[in-house]
């Protein structure tokens, strides 16, 4: 009977045991979280509850790693309706499937989940992924949530969340910032995908636009050169009839990411460091203003039959807030509709992919055009610095001595750049060969070699002497090319 006894009682503690452990990431219906109470995700990735910002004594539900030297919120709930009671507040699901964040000195409701889209819930459960997504769903359909955070995104962008908008329901997934350290309310600053003309990433401060990323080509958004494959994650843009939007996932999930848009307008997308224990800086998008200036034109246009179009490539590509599209015609068959329209004054493929498809025509200005000479640590790293900017300075030099393009040239003999052609000239004290012969002898050789001297300086300052031409390659092969009338 003792024996009977002993048994019974450690199956007890096991279950009870297991029973908590499964429901520290849920909160079932007319369950409370209070004020030092969290529920932990599964695998313990993520961790919701109430928190306190910086220096400020207000408090909020958030959601931030869990495991984490220091707390990373990723998400904010109440982010403009914070608590003012230290310990008053309180989150509940209720009965019908939403959840409320609750003054409970005052009685206020501060906030609340969306309504349901369903008609009735009959049991509604809250759950907090590892993917740091918290959903609310009917017992036993996980997989359809009623409702989740990842559709209210604030200032981060986490592994499996969108960016875009649903074309049926209207809702608009966008980054916003923070107003300050210590106040998650939404700030100036905003990410996502205007959906005027062809879809196209911007970031915008108040209703000004302050950079373009450019259209998506394909493989990557025009504007961001250093968008590419990756042993982190991968990466994807859809646009269809009912939804626009661009994702990512982890490819090694024993790595933390995440896109953060700071409170100042940066935007960044920054890795953990175990070893250092702390986010490091692994790429930044946002390297140029944007400009509402751009190509004018000095003779009218007659839409003539001697009209043509010159061919521009490794641009980013105009603002397409006045732009037509097509997914399915050909690059020739958008020459001709840009042909037979007089206020088209451009035209690209779509995707630049494979045999490349689709068709982009601009109308009225071209705006916000860049040509971005990129230097290696930007390209190969996603690092933008002033030496990038020391370092394109120092190309452009270089091809007004030459009167070469560095983008396209290959050397007869040796196959090098014309970086690299430049390099080898000026180690053996020939660097007046690289003076454009149309000079002939109306150059000054004491400045033009001053020239070719500030060229090397800008090199040695971005420690970038030397540098191949596998990513110029690289960039012609996969930059889109433009098409404009002459």
């Amino acid at each position: 009977m003792t024996k009977t006894k002993l048994i019974f009682g450690l199956l007890v503690v096991v279950y009870a045991s297991i029973t908590y452990t499964y429901a520290a990431d849920t909160v079932s219906a007319n369950q409370t979280v209070r004020y030092k109470e969290t529920i932990v995700s599964r695998q313990e990735t993520f961790e919701l509850g109430f928190f306190s910002p910086g220096n400020s004594t207000n408090h909020y539900i958030g959601i931030w790693y869990k495991k984490l030297s220091y707390r990373t919120v990723v998400w904010v709930a109440n982010r403009n309706t914070p608590l003012t009671h230290d310990t008053s507040g309180e989150l509940t699901l209720t009965l019908q499937g939403v959840l409320i964040v609750r003054d409970t000195t005052t009685g206020n409701v501060l906030w609340s989940s969306a309504n349901s889209s369903r008609a009735s819930v009959r049991n509604p459960i809250s759950q907090l992924l590892d993917t740091g997504n918290f959903i609310i769903y009917e017992e036993g359909d996980e997989e359809n949530p009623i409702w989740q955070s990842f559709d209210y995104i604030t200032d981060n962008l986490l592994p499996g969340m969108n960016y875009g908008r649903n074309l049926v329901t209207g809702v608009e997934w966008r980054l916003t910032s923070w107003k300050s350290d210590d106040d998650p309310a939404s700030g100036e600053f905003s990410f996502g995908i205007d959906t005027r003309g062809y879809p196209q990433v911007v970031l915008t401060d108040g209703p000004n636009i302050k950079f373009r990323g450019g259209p998506w080509n394909g493989l990557r958004y025009t504007g961001y050169p250093n968008l590419r494959p990756n042993d982190i994650y991968n990466f994807t843009f859809v646009l269809n009839q009912k939804e626009i939007y661009y994702q990512y996932k982890l490819i090694t999930t024993s790595v933390l990411t995440r896109v953060v848009l700071h409170p100042n307008g940066d935007i960044e997308r920054l890795l953990w460091s175990d070893s250092e224990q702390e986010w490091k800086l692994y790429l930044a998008p946002h390297n140029d203003q944007y400009s509402s200036k751009g190509c004018q034109r000095t003779i009218p246009l007659d839409c003539g039959p001697g009209e043509g179009f010159n061919k521009y490539s490794n641009l980013k590509l105009p603002d397409t807030q006045s732009s037509w599209y097509n997914q399915a015609i050909t690059l020739v068959e958008c020459e001709k509709k840009c042909k037979s329209n007089c206020s088209c004054n451009a035209y690209s493929n779509l995707n630049i992919s494979r045999a490349g498809s689709g068709c982009l025509l601009w109308f009225g200005d071209l705006i916000d055009i860049r040509t971005g000479y990129m230097a290696p640590e930007y390209a190969g790293d996603g690092i933008f610095s002033i030496k990038s900017d020391v370092y394109s300075f120092g190309v452009l030099v270089l091809e007004i001595v030459c009167g070469e393009k560095n983008r396209g040239f290959v050397h007869k003999q040796h196959c090098n750049n014309l970086i690299r052609h430049a390099w080898g000239l000026h180690n053996e004290d020939r660097s007046l060969q690289l003076v454009d012969k149309s000079l002939g002898e109306s150059i000054n050789v004491d400045e033009m070699m001053a020239t070719v001297g500030v060229r090397w300086w800008s090199e040695k300052r971005s420690k970038n002497v030397g540098f191949g031409d596998g990513f110029h390659r690289e960039q012609c092969r996969r930059l889109p090319p433009l098409s404009g009338r002459e």
